[in-house]
């Protein structure tokens, strides 16, 4: 049986059931349906998270902790760690210092380390400190496989890191079959930081008072007063309604019932958004402000990439004015997620590098 390792800093709290805090980025949600999808008589799973206390197992997964009190701590840590998942592969997604020390320890200790590319701007030469770039670079160059998101990813590294990777599309276990019943809203769903612009959603509701807005999210780690900000700004908005964190299941069920999905993210700080294969497995079509890897809203006609905020406003007067419409990119949007994101197609090239 192979043992495969999945360095997850911050994925404690998603294994955990949210016990201690309520934190969840779009990585964390793809290692998860990874995990989770893989065949257990095949593979043996463990994770190395940075949290305190003692190695437990958490449904069937060795859970591996880190932690210190300064870098040096945390990384010599990280080292012990590493060593006691003893996995044939280690595969980490998100670059920085660790993707240098997963790519040194993986050659050191003689096992295979995969590298899994988060967001577009990863992939920019200036988007680390000179010692988070130094430390990422040896990573990605140690790493017997980097793996891309998009064609677009794949060409960024190739042009700033010189580095080949393979284009391995988002997992997703498709749920709905037919459409759901929808429900009149414009819908928000992210964790709460400022690369996501939840500020832009606000404004959008003010600017259309005649629609329901609705918003979810939680906090993002040392970016608090960003969500309390934009918590307080929404209560004074009238037609918006704003909901907090979610688990999965309660922010699915609101994707289901929304008539149109709004993307706000910065340029470059997604990679494929969770919410987008959310909103086509429900029928969704999506409205994106920047995001729209290998224009894929565009290409297969599932929503539109608007590009500018006052477009964006258009963009949504449009869907929430047709439902025509609103049903064509909807069942576009879910065929592509079928198609070229379903879990039982994407595991088997996963497992081709694992």
């Amino acid at each position: 049986m192979k043992k495969i390792c999945f360095v997850m800093p911050q994925m404690y709290p998603l294994l955990s059931g949210f016990k201690d805090n309520k934190i969840i980025g779009g990585s964390e949600m793809q290692v998860d349906r990874i995990a989770d999808t893989l065949d257990k008589k095949k593979y043996e799973i463990c994770f190395i998270v940075n949290e305190k206390g003692d190695d437990e197992i958490l449904n069937g997964k060795k859970i591996v902790k880190f932690s210190g009190n300064n870098h040096i701590s945390i990384y010599l840590s990280f080292i012990k760690a590493f060593i006691r998942a003893d996995a044939d592969t280690y595969y980490q997604r998100i670059g920085g210092m660790i993707t240098g020390f997963c790519g040194i320890l993986s050659k050191i200790c003689k096992k295979k380390f995969i590298h899994a590319v988060a967001w577009d701007r990863q992939c920019e030469k200036n988007n680390f400190s000179l010692l988070r770039h130094i430390s990422y670079n040896i990573g990605i160059k140690s790493a017997d496989v980097v793996i891309s998101q998009s064609e677009y990813q794949k060409e960024l590294l190739k042009k700033n890191f010189n580095r080949k990777s393979i284009v391995i599309k988002s997992i997703y276990v498709i749920k709905t079959k037919e459409k759901p019943q929808k429900k009149n809203f414009i819908l928000w769903g992210s964790t709460i930081d400022k690369t996501k612009q939840p500020d832009l959603f606000l404004r959008l509701a003010e600017q259309l008072p005649e629609y329901k807005f609705i918003m979810f999210g939680g906090k993002r780690m040392n970016e608090e007063s960003t969500y309390s900000k934009i918590k307080q700004k929404a209560k004074k908005i009238k037609n918006l309604e704003f909901k907090g964190f979610l688990d999965k299941e309660d922010a699915f069920e609101l994707i289901e019932k929304a008539t149109v999905f709004v993307n706000t993210s910065e340029l470059n700080r997604e990679g494929f958004p969770n919410t987008f294969l959310e909103s086509g497995d429900c029928f969704t079509p999506v409205v994106s402000l920047n995001s729209n890897p290998d224009n894929v809203l565009t290409k297969y006609n599932s929503g539109f990439h608007s590009n500018s905020f006052e477009q964006t406003i258009d963009d949504i007067k449009t869907l929430m004015k047709d439902e025509k419409l609103r049903d064509e990119m909807g069942l576009n949007n879910h065929n592509y997620v079928l198609k070229y994101h379903d879990a039982n197609n994407i595991i088997k090239e996963l497992e081709a590098v694992f």
